[in-house]
């Protein structure tokens, strides 16, 4: 293909050349720049595409700062950070009321989707657009972005019309390697709003159980590799990534505010994760069969495990001991909701009867 006229530039200006443009407050030089295929190219050849992730991101973020309408995101922000601490505060006992998330209603906000959708296109809305289009490329763009094309491709490819796909039909003209695979007549059709943020790769084998923090900034997941990681859904990376487990892990829980992770699987042990410190906090053993089931209270001081055993078991996460034991009967195979109402707690669970003849 033609010459990328980002080829000139070294990794140095590859790197800082849009943190530059935020300092000088050049928005529509940022916007072009981050909605041009050209420079992602170059930046995911250099293997920047995480830095990318995050240039887009501190765009976004200062752009809306130097707006003077911010005024709803920052209440959006701030009754987040309240409804989670009201949260914690209700399962210690410390609030009577169930703590009440304000928001707009469902049908409020695809209302207001469709309206915006109605509206000429903004800058703003178009670097949202090229940003969501990155990150949910950002697996293949990691593996692959150094090859020539690579990106046009993907951008061509991802559907039939829409600003990403344009901008790809402009420039796939030039490209002439012989490996970039077109899909002219399959394209999908163009999705204003698509549901795919990204892609996380890291697990070697099949992943059991993912938990994600309320305000969408972590995620915590495990499987059969028995690894605990930890992921900033922010930027798509592993942050943290621990082995305490000697078999498959079934369930982990984060705790709304991020600060604890619980899991729990074939091994029979519950391990306790402090993300503050990025220790391992608590090995609790007491079940005699898979842990199937788990739990915790949104403060992180309390869990509930069930599973193979037949058994429900009650932890103290603060002190780590067994509480109570009780047994059921059965096989417990989930715990989906598990709630403090007024210092007792309420555990609704589905429970696998074996029948035969």
């Amino acid at each position: 293909m033609s010459a990328n006229p980002y080829n000139s530039f070294d990794i140095y200006g590859i790197q800082h050349f849009p943190s530059h443009l935020i300092e000088l407050l050049h928005w529509d030089k940022l916007i072009a720049v981050l909605c041009d295929l050209q420079f992602i190219e170059a930046k995911c050849a250099y293997k920047l595409t995480y830095e990318l992730i995050e240039n887009y991101n501190s765009a976004i973020d200062a752009i809306l700062k130097d707006k003077e309408n911010q005024s709803s995101q920052l209440f959006y922000n701030d009754e987040l950070k309240r409804y989670i601490s009201d949260l914690i505060a209700y399962s210690k006992g410390e609030q009577k009321d169930i703590p009440q998330f304000s928001s707009l209603k469902t049908q409020d906000i695809k209302k207001s989707k469709k309206d915006r959708v109605l509206k000429k296109q903004t800058k703003l809305s178009l670097l949202r657009k090229f940003a969501q289009f990155v990150n949910s490329e950002r697996h293949g763009f990691v593996e692959f972005g150094n090859i020539p094309g690579f990106v046009i491709q993907q951008a061509y490819n991802s559907a039939n019309s829409g600003p990403i796909a344009d901008a790809g039909e402009k420039l796939v003209k030039q490209i002439n390697t012989p490996l970039i695979l077109l899909h002219q007549h399959s394209r999908p059709a163009y999705d204003s709003f698509p549901p795919l943020i990204g892609i996380l790769k890291g697990h070697q084998d099949l992943v059991e159980s993912v938990s994600i923090t309320w305000d969408g900034s972590l995620a915590a997941s495990g499987g059969r590799d028995k690894v605990l990681r930890i992921w900033d859904l922010n930027n798509g990376k592993c942050i943290l990534s621990h082995k305490k487990h000697n078999a498959t892990i079934i369930r982990v829980c984060i705790t709304p505010d991020g600060k604890t992770v619980a899991s729990a699987g074939k091994d029979m042990v519950l391990v306790i994760w402090d993300l503050k410190t990025e220790s391992c906090r608590h090995l609790l053993k007491g079940h005699k069969g898979d842990i199937n089931a788990l739990s915790i209270t949104p403060d992180g001081s309390r869990a509930v495990t069930g599973g193979m055993d037949q058994t429900i078991r009650w932890w103290n996460l603060e002190k780590g001991t067994c509480l109570r034991s009780i047994n059921v009967n059965s096989n417990v195979f989930n715990l989906p909701f598990f709630q403090m109402v007024n210092r007792h707690f309420l555990a609704v669970m589905i429970i696998k009867f074996n029948c035969g003849t």
